[in-house]
């Protein structure tokens, strides 16, 4: 994905059949009493009888039976392990081959776009529709992605607070550095580890939220596309930056020109051509357009706890967010 930088720039009730060996059970049955070599001492050796006298051959046919019980068990052991063995080794290669079906029948080429002063005029016109002014003008916005990460963005200085789990990170995207807390304590041992991921949630999370401003990023490439019934789609192709560069999207507008949904060809993603929506649009405070909901068949990816504003106060933060970056 691309760094979002700054706009404009697992068989019960089976039935089991065990054959054991009929010189092995016929072995185990004795009838009558067990001999002993040791000294009878009674009450501890004497088999036990009940309350009515229960004959010793009962109590004998009760402990040879269950000599028969362990050595079938040790059988059904390992006739149940093979199976398993089987079953799982089975499973694993329809997966493989549901995994591949599935990837033939939905992965597309990427198409052949032409360059030019019509792919630059979509360009244009996607951008007015999402109000691309306001969104270079924005100072600060604030977002969930999925629900799991949160995001505080500085836009302006191209700062952002990541938080995640315990982990808070105060990063800069463009020299990829910055501060770790973890449970409230700064890290130093480990801190570029999470800094890093960090860096790489951001251009995969910000680029869901507002990838539409990167179209004329540095290192693109534009090209108009025709789709079914002469629908016009705008291919970019980001040839350097982020962390996946080669990655393509095209975008397809609706009639007021705002994104509709885009499909993607990235090295992440086997299935080339994914398609996803982008839906449920709102405007943050200063008119910039947001799609807070991005989906197909087998995913949601959404956008949520969206705020935005003049300043962090404005929004509900304290002003000294960043100063980190002040001080060092």
């Amino acid at each position: 994905m691309r760094e979002a930088s700054r706009p404009g720039g697992t068989s019960p009730g089976g039935c089991w059949t065990l054959r054991c060996p009929a010189v092995r059970c016929r072995a185990a049955i004795r009838w009558g009493p067990a001999r002993t070599e040791r000294t009878a001492n009674p009450g501890r050796d004497r088999p036990p009888q009940n309350a009515g006298g229960t004959p010793k051959i009962l109590h004998s046919l009760l402990s040879n039976t269950l000599s028969i019980l362990a050595v079938k068990m040790r059988y059904l052991k390992k006739y149940s392990m093979k199976k398993w063995i089987i079953g799982i080794g089975t499973l694993i290669v329809i997966l493989g081959l549901g995994i591949y079906l599935f990837v033939t029948w939905k992965s597309e080429e990427l198409p052949k776009g032409e360059k030019g002063p019509a792919a630059e005029a979509l360009t244009d016109s996607i951008l007015k529709a999402v109000n691309i002014t306001a969104w270079d003008t924005l100072e600060y916005v604030h977002w969930s992605f999925r629900g799991e990460t949160e995001y505080l963005w500085d836009i302006q200085n191209h700062k952002v607070r990541i938080q995640w789990d315990d982990i808070e990170v105060l990063l800069d995207p463009k020299t990829v550095s910055g501060r770790v807390q973890k449970g409230g304590e700064i890290l130093t041992a480990g801190a570029d580890t999470y800094i890093q991921t960090s860096f790489e949630k951001f251009c995969n999370d910000g680029f869901w939220m507002n990838a539409f401003t990167k179209l004329r990023d540095p290192g693109t490439q534009r090209s108009l596309v025709k789709g079914k019934n002469g629908r016009e789609g705008l291919l970019v192709t980001y040839m350097e930056g982020g962390v996946t560069p080669g990655d393509s999207y095209l975008w397809w507008p609706d009639e007021t020109g705002r994104p509709e949904s885009y499909q993607m060809w990235v090295s992440i993603i086997p299935v080339g051509g994914m398609s996803f929506t982008w839906e449920n649009w709102d405007t943050l405070y200063n008119g910039a357009w947001i799609a807070l909901d991005h989906k197909n068949e087998l995913l949601d990816v959404s956008i949520e706890n969206v705020q935005s504003g003049p300043t962090l106060e404005a929004m509900g933060f304290e002003e000294g967010v960043f100063d980190y970056f002040l001080e060092n």
